[in-house]
């Protein structure tokens, strides 16, 4: 099979932020990056054919593809027992890689980390509880475990552990915000991530009942504020009679909606951001990138969650905002080897995701043999608080 260069960067890019044995593993899982980055599809027959395209018999490129995706035990007979791999040992150094991407705003504070916790389905077949970094309006995932749909396992000890994993990654001083829908409120998850020194946004059922602080009637949190049109900020204790958990309350009546939100977090009132939790909604975006507007991941035929969950270490790197900031200063994404120091703010809203984008050069490049060195991510402001909205915010 013969190989170009731009294999060779990707191997060298991958042992370099990734714990992976040298050998055939490493290799073939460069192959799987290279062949997926060429065919624009995470599906095994596509990434083998683009692969074959350059030089290369399918059904060996095949063969070695699904080799490296084996358990360790399968493997050990034709590649020895030093080339086994634990996914889990690689989130942390993915995090940091992530984290080497984002370009600061400037000589300040380093911007804060937000991690949103969702699952996503793939059929029937394997649900993916899974960690992201939400940035650009789009995420990142940086965490996940593979679980038999149908098995009984507790969701809180999976998010717990994985953001466990996560903890070594993150610089001592970085502000940390991990975001929850409804249903993975939990007061375990909420104390858990407090004692990793981060700070919790779960939305609650608007049933949720809370205390302000300095006061002896505890009521639903939908009722806290003014109606339609307010929102409402408190520090108090959620659920004083059942599982106490102080903290401050977030309730945004927004026009138009029948239920409004109901957030609790740590933060003091006055340095609460509102409008943080709508970010949760880009994960949405990473699942998609996965699926049906990227890799094609819930075409899989893969039932055992130790295979999927190594195919997600493969689909996990390939974003950048490289392309997206040449073409607002009117350059070429090959003359923009740096980060600029602005970018002129974007007019409308971005129609092609950054995966695509991001394909779309990499395609081109690495058909030539080549590879981009520089990749960086630039934040995006994120969403703004509806319009005519009344604040009532309480507290320090």
């Amino acid at each position: 099979m013969r190989r170009c260069r731009s294999w060779y960067r990707i191997c060298q890019l991958l042992h370099t932020r990734l714990p992976l044995p040298p050998g055939p593993l490493a290799d073939s899982l460069a192959l799987w990056l290279q062949g997926t980055l060429l065919a624009g599809n995470g599906c095994l027959d596509r990434v083998a054919a683009a692969l074959a395209a350059r030089g290369g018999n399918v059904h060996t490129l095949r063969r070695r593809l699904c080799d490296a995706l084996k358990d360790d035990a399968e493997r050990q007979d034709a590649w020895g027992a030093d080339q086994e791999l634990d996914v889990e040992t690689c989130f942390a150094p993915l995090l940091a890689w992530v984290l080497s991407w984002r370009v600061p705003p400037g000589p300040a504070a380093p911007p804060p980390l937000v991690l949103a916790v969702d699952p996503t389905h793939q059929a029937d077949r394997l649900v993916a509880p899974t960690v992201s970094v939400v940035l650009s309006q789009t995420a990142l995932p940086v965490a996940w475990q593979m679980v038999p749909a149908q098995a009984s396992r507790s969701w809180m000890d999976i998010l717990c552990r994985l953001l466990e994993l996560l903890a070594p990654a993150v610089a001592t001083g970085m502000a940390v915000h991990v975001l929850c829908d409804r249903g993975l409120y939990s007061p375990r998850l909420w104390r858990h991530i407090r004692a990793l020194g981060w700070h919790p946004c779960l939305r609650c059922d608007p049933d949720l009942t809370f205390r302000p602080d300095g006061q002896t009637e505890a009521r639903p949190g939908a009722a806290w504020g003014a109606g339609e049109g307010t929102l409402w900020v408190g520090r108090g204790v959620a659920s004083p009679h059942h599982s106490p958990l102080p903290g401050t309350l977030v309730v945004l009546h927004g026009r138009g909606h029948e239920h409004p939100w109901v957030l609790l977090t740590d933060t003091p009132p006055k340095r609460t951001d509102a409008t943080l939790y709508a970010c949760r909604d880009w994960i949405e975006q990473g699942f998609r990138g996965l699926k049906r507007a990227g890799w094609q991941w819930q075409r899989t035929r893969r039932t055992d969650p130790v295979r999927a969950g190594r195919h997600w270490l493969v689909l996990a790197v390939a974003y950048g905002t490289r392309r997206e900031e040449a073409a607002a200063l009117g350059r070429s994404p090959a003359r923009l080897r740096t980060p600029p120091a602005t970018v002129p703010a974007a007019t409308a809203p971005r129609r092609l995701s950054l995966l695509r984008q991001g394909l779309a050069c990499l395609g081109a490049l690495l058909a030539q043999g080549r590879w981009w060195t520089r990749v960086w991510l630039r934040p995006r402001p994120g969403p703004y608080g509806p319009p005519a909205v009344r604040a009532l915010a309480q507290g320090p």
